[in-house]
């Protein structure tokens, strides 16, 4: 078996290395871990080896590329999570050039993409990862969010149904099939699902933030005050909650010195609305 000869073989040359290139430049400890069977594969595909050679490396190749896989895609998330995304797209990259087309990778690839922007890429490697497991709901879900970022509404909520006859509790499909329900005027429907996820998860700070705003906008005032209060206690400093939470005192006429602090607070962490809210009220004008 000539894997040499291969074009996508984690034996091919110019991805090796790619590989030690990254795990030269880095200090993690369970890169470095990996640097000697790195380096024995390494150098037998420098050193031109003979097929036999590579036959001999084939089982040890094999467990070092899921190896690779586990680390790439952790390194990947925490870039993401550290904001640093030039660095976890080198590792998407290569993580999808030498670690195989698996589920994970793909499930990955199509959130990274989603989380920079670029919708196309993250609905191309979502329908990849659907074509690999058509009952995961995760990959209809991730198709969900491509879809609807793409303005294709109608395709995301197929997607996002589908998910939830797999996977009825899946908090994000909840949330999301929430949004677009509230969007398209069904506001009802929005709050059974946001319901429904909060009963998942009552520690989830998004879906609270989400009732209160479905709440506010459905003039629901007392209902979007008891969701976004939930939100505060979670988060203190949430600049949406503490504006809209000010909104409905000053709505209602309670509380005003609270809802001043809390317009004040939403200001000094950047919220537009919520600064000329405040100016408003210093010059005796309570505006809604």
């Amino acid at each position: 078996m000539n894997t040499k000869a291969t074009t996508n073989s984690p034996f091919n040359r110019e991805i090796w290395n790619r590989i030690m290139q990254l795990l030269d430049s880095n200090n993690n400890r369970n890169s470095v871990y990996l640097s000697e069977a790195c380096r024995k594969i390494y150098t037998a595909v420098q050193s031109d080896a003979s097929p036999a050679n590579f036959d001999h490396l084939f089982e040890e190749e094999q467990e070092l590329s899921y190896r690779m896989g586990v680390i790439l895609r952790r390194e990947i998330s925490n870039f993401m999570e550290n904001g640093n995304k030039e660095e976890a797209l080198v590792r998407l990259e290569l993580l999808l050039s030498c670690c195989g087309e698996t589920l994970q990778n793909f499930q990955l690839a199509a959130q990274v993409y989603l989380e920079i922007c670029e919708w196309k890429k993250s609905l191309h490697f979502a329908e990849k990862a659907v074509a690999l497991n058509e009952q995961d709901p995760q990959n209809f879900y991730l198709r969900a969010r491509a879809y609807s970022c793409l303005d294709r509404d109608e395709l995301a909520m197929d997607d996002l149904n589908f998910a939830l006859l797999l996977q009825p509790c899946h908090v994000s499909a909840l949330m999301q099939r929430a949004m677009l329900r509230h969007i398209q005027g069904a506001s009802k429907s929005a709050v059974h699902d946001l319901r429904k996820a909060i009963r998942q998860d009552t520690g989830n700070e998004e879906a609270w933030r989400m009732l209160g705003k479905v709440y506010f906008d459905m003039h629901k005032l007392a209902e979007s005050y008891t969701a976004l209060r939930e939100v505060l206690k979670l988060n203190p400093f949430d600049r949406d909650a503490l504006y809209l939470s000010a909104s409905i005192r000053l709505h209602l006429g309670l509380e005003l010195k609270t809802a001043g602090t809390q317009l004040e607070m939403a200001a000094a962490l950047g919220h537009i609305a919520a600064g000329q809210k405040l100016s408003a009220l210093r010059q005796g004008r309570h505006a809604n």
